[in-house]
């Protein structure tokens, strides 16, 4: 009887100390097992994910960016040109390899040639002196004598005014003008073609340079 009660002891014993040292061992999902990660590793995992996503955000609108600025910059360009073009500073056209790019030099606008041709019209009242001043006007710009207009202007003047030699010389800038492409507005009234502007301007001085011309 002493022996059972013995056995029955020490069995109680041993499966106490069993149940101890299986307490002690740490089970998944218990405060223990995650006493072993340290709690700021999570918080480090996502800020690391923030940074991830937000330069996937970047990168994925950076193109985006590129596409609105060229299309800012080709836009801007046409404009550009546009303006050029109606103002007479571009030209858009073909050519010839033998054929040579001119730039019409534009002194004489067509607010010039209105008022000429106002000057010269029969029904308008102006002083007498009204021609000459605007021919004054047109000989003080610089560069006149490369805009056909002008050139075509003087003559008009110079030949009412019977002066021959400014006569040729006008006539003979207009024809070099005209060779290289470059004319006169075709508004101007009364204008004479570059063939009798020459023939008048020689008959007066007894030669007859670029009479065949």
């Amino acid at each position: 009887m002493g022996s059972t009660d013995e056995k029955q002891k020490n069995e109680s014993e041993f499966n106490s100390t069993l149940d101890d040292a299986i307490a002690k061992v740490p089970m998944p999902g218990s405060d223990r097992n995650e006493q072993q990660f340290p709690s700021n590793e999570e918080p480090a995992i996502d800020e690391r994910s923030k940074e991830k996503r937000e330069r996937s955000r970047r990168e994925h609108h950076r193109p985006k960016q590129s596409i609105i600025a060229l299309v800012i910059i080709i836009i801007a360009i046409v404009a550009i040109g546009i303006v050029g073009w109606k103002m007479g500073y571009l030209y858009g056209g073909a050519k010839t390899p033998e054929q040579k790019v001119t730039v019409n030099m534009v002194v004489c606008d067509k607010d010039i040639v209105n008022e000429y041709n106002r000057i010269v019209l029969p029904v308008t009242q102006l002083p007498e002196d009204a021609l000459s001043d605007l021919v004054n006007r047109i000989r003080s710009k610089s560069d006149y004598a490369k805009d056909p207009t002008c050139q075509t202007i003087i003559f008009q003047y110079e030949f009412t005014a019977g002066n021959q030699g400014e006569m040729k010389n006008a006539a003979e800038a207009i024809r070099d003008l005209n060779d290289q492409g470059i004319f006169a507005n075709n508004d101007i009234i009364g204008a004479l073609s570059v063939f009798v502007m020459v023939q008048l301007a020689v008959q007066g001085d007894g030669t007859d340079d670029g009479a065949a011309e």
